[in-house]
């Protein structure tokens, strides 16, 4: 030990009152700071430099004090969690290891971390390692099997409002069964997963990350966080928010019946260069934006909010209860019915195009290519015809208030 180290940590220590959350903070502070000088000095360094540099942004320590002992101070968390990084590092405190044979689901569920899904080698074991600023066994996790179940499970309360837990989880490539991975508080990242799983991952609060995931199916929701998704590839895709939003690029849905479904009740949701058989994009409260989407049948739906789409090829059903429609079509698949309660509705066709149309608007302008043919007298509220000699698909159109614009 250093004096110099025990002294400078007593003098900022002193000027706060002694909690037991400040008293754990001490102890691991003092082994930490003296370990980091130890090493100073056996790479070369004097021990004096040793000690200055280490000691350097001690004065930042106050703030975590400030935060731990005063309950009612506005905490700026973002500035705090950098805090206990540089001072209270991650360290792997616990390894786990469990066999994968003749099982056939893995339920995980913690309640308090930041968790990382990873792929393993066939044939291996699931890993669960463990990283916390500060060894606390009665926050590692319980393994259970139950059957062909094996569940591992946080325990129900980790103390201490300053642990910082991630969790990495590596899955083998050749496990063929379900994953469960639950998450209260903390975020989800997904990463470069290939098997024949089912994989559903979900929080309560906090974000989901994914990228490069092939699998069987890929189930993927959060109650109050946003989802970001790229490169994922499986027979299903759900993604599902209550309160956030979701940003998804480059999905692939894989055989005949393959379905992607993006829904969230309040937010936003982002779409990009999406593909399979049928894709449903659903908001309650929020916008729906869609680019280069893929499928012999879509349905849109928004309740407030507008429905933008470009670049889509395919057909299927469009509906917006209040707010805009835009639609822009570089192929057609099967009809198209479009609805629109209260908003503009535009649509925008290759100019080959020849279809059907059937339009219908109780309060405002319809708007046709020039060349269109009409079956029925024209009105300023509905139009029924075809544009082209050889029609190949029909759209219907209807709002009860706004334009309806073909083009």
């Amino acid at each position: 030990m250093f004096p110099e180290i025990r002294t400078a940590l007593q003098q900022h220590f002193q000027k706060f009152p002694t909690t037991p959350e400040t008293e754990e903070i001490y102890r691991n502070l003092l082994i930490d700071l003296n370990e980091t000088v130890a090493d100073k000095i056996r790479q070369g360094q004097d021990q004096p430099a040793a000690i200055q540099e280490t000691l350097a942004n001690l004065p930042d320590l106050d703030e975590i004090l400030q935060a731990v002992t005063d309950n009612e101070k506005t905490v700026d968390h973002r500035r705090l969690g950098q805090l206990y990084d540089h001072f209270l590092a991650l360290k792997l405190v616990n390894s786990s290891k469990f066999s994968c044979a003749h099982l056939n689901q893995i339920i995980i569920s913690y309640r308090q971390a930041k968790i990382s899904l990873l792929p393993g080698a066939a044939g291996a074991d699931l890993v669960v390692n463990e990283y916390c600023n500060l060894a606390r066994p009665n926050t590692y996790l319980s393994g259970k099997n139950e059957g062909d179940k094996l569940k591992l499970t946080q325990p129900a309360r980790v103390p201490l409002a300053f642990l910082r837990i991630h969790v990495e989880i590596i899955v083998p490539a050749d496990y063929t069964g379900f994953v469960y991975l639950s998450n209260k508080t903390g975020s989800l990242h997904l990463v470069d997963l290939v098997g024949h799983y089912i994989l559903e991952a979900s929080t309560t609060s906090g974000a989901i990350r994914t990228r490069n995931l092939q699998l069987d199916q890929i189930h993927l929701q959060t109650k109050s966080g946003q989802i970001t998704a790229r490169n994922l590839q499986g027979q299903q895709l759900t993604l599902l928010t209550t309160s956030g939003r979701i940003r998804f690029s480059q999905g692939q849905g894989r055989g005949p019946d393959s379905m992607i479904s993006v829904l969230a009740k309040s937010g936003i949701l982002t779409t990009t260069e999406l593909q399979a058989a049928e894709i449903n994009l659903e908001c309650t409260s929020g916008n729906i934006s869609a680019d280069q989407l893929t499928a012999q049948r879509f349905h849109f739906y928004a309740r407030s909010g507008e429905i933008n789409g470009q670049h889509l090829s395919g057909g299927g059903h469009f509906e917006n209860t209040s707010g805009n429609v835009n639609l822009s079509f570089t192929q057609i698949a099967t009809d198209l019915t479009c609805i629109n309660k209260s908003g503009w509705l535009k649509v925008r066709f290759p100019e080959t195009s020849h279809y059907f149309f059937h339009l219908n608007n109780r309060s405002g302008q319809l708007v046709l290519p020039e060349a269109a043919l009409y079956e029925t007298p024209r009105t300023r509220h509905q139009q029924h015809g075809q544009l082209g000699a050889d029609p190949t698909f029909k759209l219907t159109a209807h709002t009860s208030s706004g334009l309806i614009e073909v083009k």
